[in-house]
């Protein structure tokens, strides 16, 4: 059955998630991907529905999003096994692993050897991952590069590249600058699989969704579409950003 590319990002804490829905809604979707946050058993759901979930545990104040990625190379490779462990343990079998969030502004040498040591880690204990997940606008192309080697080596495990993308009403401006950094990658690695894990509309990119922006259903839909016209010729993947205020 062909997979359709368009899934979900839900966090499944918090009582706001009707999971029998979310289920049915990714198995109606036919999903290919679904990231879910801080939560196992809709994790396992959606998983049952057809869909490869990537695993993301998010804790306030909790800093595993943001690792340490200076210091005692010992020390870094240490704080990589343990965040792989702590999420092995937590995840339902088969599913993939989120490897940090919005992490490694500037340090882009830093996040892909705190990576690598992850990925060993991920090798170890028999899973796949979904790695960086950068933020929209980042990073400068520039830097990519210096993220090739772990992105060559999740690859090889069969893992695929995460990344932030959103957009404002200005889809001409979002396509140059806040969305679309991955293809860099994908062009110079075009084996690479590409998930967008957040993907949505954010006006100004002041954290104000469609939503609070005013926008209706269908506003927002033929924005989404406008949009993914693109990602199809990539066959990225994207998990629209689905939270209430979102």
């Amino acid at each position: 059955m062909t997979r359709s590319l368009i899934g979900l990002n839900v966090a499944g804490d918090g009582g706001a998630v009707d999971f029998d829905a979310c289920a049915t809604f990714v198995r109606q979707l036919r999903s290919a991907y679904v990231v879910v946050i801080n939560s196992p058993r809709l994790a396992q759901m959606c998983m049952d529905a057809g869909a490869t979930c990537i695993y993301r545990r998010k804790v306030e104040g909790d800093d595993d999003d943001f690792p340490t990625l200076a210091g005692d190379p010992l020390e870094v490779q240490a704080h990589a096994q343990q965040f792989v462990a702590n999420r092995h343990a937590e995840a339902p079998p088969g599913a993939l692993l989120y490897l940090t969030n919005e992490a490694g502004h500037g340090a882009e040498d830093l996040l892909n050897q705190w990576t690598l040591y992850a990925l060993d880690a991920v090798a170890t204990v028999g899973r796949k991952a979904c790695i960086l997940n950068l933020s929209e606008g980042t990073p400068k192309p520039e830097r990519w590069p210096l993220l090739y080697p772990c992105i060559r080596r999740n690859h090889a495990l069969g893992g695929v590249l995460g990344h932030h993308d959103y957009f404002s009403d200005d889809l001409a401006d979002a396509k140059r600058w806040h969305a679309l950094r991955w293809v860099t990658p994908k062009q110079a690695l075009p084996e690479t699989r590409v998930v967008v894990t957040e993907f949505g509309f954010d006006r100004n990119y002041a954290q104000v969704g469609w939503q609070r922006a005013g926008l209706s259903e269908d506003a927002y839909a033929d924005l989404c579409a406008a949009m993914l016209s693109e990602y199809a010729r990539y066959n990225a993947a994207v998990c629209v950003y689905s939270f209430n205020v979102w």
